[in-house]
């Protein structure tokens, strides 16, 4: 796994209200997007265990884009203004090597989104400039491509 551009396929950002910044990025041209979704999955933090309780859409059309981010009641996630830069999504062949790896790039685990079976979703890693980087794995891209096809406008 390498942090090649090919491999970065959007940028995560909070945001206070989904719907307010959908409507506000429509403005700027940026209309086709994903239904807005819900998640309240298992966080494990520092080796404590959390929720996370979100909203979310991507923009449509790629190759790359805008995911926001409005948290919902979370013990983790907190939108600090409108929308403000949150990390920078990766795919990764093997999400598991990807973490073991992940001190030889000179990243820090932060925190691991759990699936519904509890098994690792997603992660986040923070580098020394606090960049945070979230590692998706691969196997995933099929249901996100699926989700950008189905995409409707503003």
């Amino acid at each position: 796994m390498t942090f090649l551009p090919a491999n970065l396929y959007h940028t995560g950002y909070l945001v206070e209200d989904v719907d307010e910044c959908v409507e506000r990025l429509g403005r700027l041209g940026v209309a086709r997007r994903t239904p807005p979704k819900s998640h309240d999955l298992p966080i494990v933090v520092g080796g404590k265990r959390l929720r996370a309780r979100f909203r979310y859409v991507y923009s449509a059309d790629g190759p790359h884009h805008l995911e926001l981010i409005q948290p919902m009641d979370s013990d983790y996630l907190e939108a600090t203004g409108p929308m403000t830069f949150h990390h920078l999504g990766f795919w990764v062949d093997d999400l598991e090597a990807a973490v073991l790896a992940s001190p030889d790039w000179g990243l820090t685990l932060e925190c691991t989104y759990l699936d519904e079976q509890d098994d690792p979703k997603v992660s986040y890693h923070v580098d020394g400039a606090g960049v945070r980087y979230e590692m998706v794995p691969v196997s995933h891209r099929p249901v996100m491509e699926e989700r950008w096809a189905l995409a409707g406008g503003g």
